[in-house]
């Protein structure tokens, strides 16, 4: 999926967790990914939100990846973001939203945290550095999304990340603890920034 940068957002190819990252400043900077048909998720799908993240400034709703037309009930179909420390998933039908987070340990700024976002028909599960932290009951089935996806940022904005996203991705299968504790301890030997690209036989 081809995404367009906004504001000030650029790829620093001299830092990140493998190479080169997107960098924020948390001013309207964030990538707009448009609406790609292969995310436009309804109902209770399989699905896994995955990757890096180091903030220079932590502060409530900094927006990692949603499609999110406002914070309004009735309008966050996915919502990805730290909030009071914690890493957090609002996700709504048509009316309301429900909300799943971890425990408040993102404390640290300037440090990569790897953070893993799962569902199957009836469950959330959180995972922060490869280990979950939290699991809660899906009652709300996914409406469908009005407005881009964006990249660091928040509930459509202002919600703007500050600081380094890496390595993110989205698949449409749920991954589970070992598979999602694989990736965080073997990242490096799992993707490369540039030519081939070995993958790991893993089943789903």
């Amino acid at each position: 999926i081809d995404g367009s940068y906004q504001g000030n957002a650029y790829t620093n190819t001299s830092n990140g967790w493998l190479g080169g990252t997107l960098q924020l400043d948390g001013v309207g900077d964030y990538i707009d990914l448009g609406q790609p048909q292969s995310m436009n998720f309804t109902g209770r799908p399989n699905l896994t939100f995955l990757g890096w993240f180091n903030s220079n400034l932590i502060e409530n709703f900094d927006g990692i990846i949603g499609n999110a037309n406002s914070g309004d009930p009735g309008q966050v179909p996915i919502n990805i973001d730290v909030n009071s420390n914690a890493l957090r998933l609002v996700w709504g039908d048509e009316t309301a939203y429900e909300i799943c987070s971890s425990s408040a340990a993102i404390t640290d700024t300037n440090k990569w945290y790897h953070f893993a976002v799962a569902s199957n028909t009836s469950t959330f599960f959180i995972y922060l550095n490869g280990t979950q932290v939290n699991s809660c009951k899906i009652t709300k089935n996914l409406r469908a999304g009005s407005v881009s996806w964006k990249i660091g940022r928040g509930f459509n904005g202002p919600y703007d990340f500050s600081g380094a996203i890496d390595e993110l991705m989205v698949l449409n299968v749920t991954l589970n603890s070992t598979q999602i504790n694989y990736i965080y301890n073997n990242q490096s030997s799992r993707f490369f920034s540039r030519g081939e690209q070995i993958f790991k036989s893993i089943n789903v």
